[in-house]
């Protein structure tokens, strides 16, 4: 051991230049200048406050550690709950985590990355580390972009009413029954057509695959001077179009047929 000593008064030593130590050294006073060492600091006995480092009045701790639990905390007080916490404001300029991260949670943490404490209603598709569950508010002043499905449980608004598909397409939109097995609306952007319950290829601008209502006067044409008001029309080969009407007392249908200009009304089905 080697020492330098300028004086010696009771109870402690002084050392104003250099002291030498191959051993262990137990302190329990201030010491007023550096402490240098090349080896490890240890403490006496764990503790959950082992070490803290106080200001000079000793009412405030800025750093605190927890041997007892391998903790460590900045300007938190006496209590950690993780492995490392600051309590205020902490900044950094790169942050990376192999789990996820809790964010606004100070309670048990799940598989899920998430801001808040909520639980995940869609455990389907939030499980790992990669997911993002946000409890409260979210704003995107940017675009936002969607490579998969996307569920919106409240109502949607659009700021300007505009919705477009990412390319035009026969069924650039189509709305179904919740199981995805019926097509109720199909939306041709290509062609600018729109289809009702029509699950094939539309074939006019409107489309509707079954019976169709309307609780006032139908207008066709009224807008402008057409030289076609009403058309109807067949896919059929040979037997062109039928007009089928019920009859007053709600016993059968009569059917017009019209051949070369000529109309005929008979009880005989179109079908």
């Amino acid at each position: 051991m080697r020492k330098y000593a300028a004086r010696l008064a009771i109870g402690s030593i002084v050392i104003s230049v250099f002291l030498g130590l191959s051993g262990s050294v137990n302190a329990d006073s201030t010491i007023g200048t550096n402490i240098s060492t090349t080896g490890t600091l240890t403490v006496k006995s764990n503790s959950t406050s082992a070490v803290s480092f106080q200001n000079a009045a000793g009412s405030s701790t800025l750093v605190l550690f927890n041997s007892a639990a391998l903790r460590l905390g900045i300007n938190y007080g006496s209590s950690l709950d993780a492995s490392f916490e600051v309590g205020g404001t902490a900044s950094a300029n790169y942050l990376v985590t192999r789990n996820a991260a809790q964010i606004g949670n100070s309670g048990a943490t799940v598989a899920y990355s998430r801001f808040g404490a909520n639980a995940t209603g869609h455990a389907n598709y939030v499980t790992a580390a990669g997911d993002i569950l946000v409890s409260g508010d979210l704003e995107v002043d940017g675009s936002v972009s969607f490579a998969g499905p996307a569920s919106v449980s409240g109502i949607l608004f659009l700021a300007d009413g505009q919705v477009r598909p990412r390319t035009d397409a026969t069924t650039a939109f189509r709305f179904q029954n919740a199981a995805g097995g019926t097509t109720i609306l199909t939306v041709d952007s290509t062609n600018t057509r729109l289809g009702v319950g029509a699950v094939n290829t539309l074939d006019t601008a409107l489309e509707v695959a079954g019976v169709a209502s309307a609780s006032g006067g139908l207008f066709v044409g009224a807008a402008n001077n057409a030289t076609t008001s009403i058309t109807f029309d067949s896919i059929h080969a040979t037997r062109g179009a039928c007009l089928e009407i019920k009859d007053r007392d709600g016993s059968g249908f009569t059917y017009l047929r019209v051949n070369d200009g000529t109309g005929t009304f008979s009880t005989i089905s179109c079908k």
